[in-house]
């Protein structure tokens, strides 16, 4: 099995934890703009720790301020991320994590779409459309049975 994939399936398993205490804690405790603001405070640190122990933060920062693409990049991806953590977390307090995860599963087909539109770079096979016609389907059927 690939490094790449079981990495992918860790993570989805790490998100499936976030995911189920975010819910706990949106819905009990505090509010997502708060969560939001508290994870980014606390990881920061830790994010700047591991770049430098990797000895590339120096590198990364001066390709990203010297870069006018990159940094273009870098602010679309900001907002993109902010939008994105804000919005899942909401989702969550109003339905749950669950089915907000669920239909946010959808997103490989947007990866798809904007990889194509922004880079013209195809990364799907026929396999791949029938894995996301599966996708679409059950966010259908989720979302009439909901």
């Amino acid at each position: 099995m690939p490094i790449w994939f079981v990495i992918a399936l860790a993570t989805a398993v790490v998100w499936g934890i976030s995911y189920s205490i975010d819910e706990y804690l949106v819905k009990t405790h505090i509010s997502p703009p708060f969560l939001c603001f508290i994870t980014a405070i606390l990881s920061a640190p830790i994010y700047a720790g591991i770049a430098l122990y990797q000895k590339n933060f120096v590198p990364s920062w001066k390709n990203l301020t010297q870069n006018h693409d990159a940094m273009l990049a870098f602010g679309v991806v900001f907002v993109c991320g902010f939008f994105a953590s804000l919005g899942i977390l909401e989702s969550i307090r109003l339905k749950n994590a669950t089915l907000s995860s669920m239909i946010e599963i959808t997103y490989p087909l947007f990866t798809a779409l904007f990889a194509w539109l922004f880079f013209k770079d195809v990364q799907i096979n026929s396999f791949t459309w029938i894995g996301f016609l599966f996708v679409l389907i059950g966010v259908f059927i989720i979302q009439k049975t909901s």
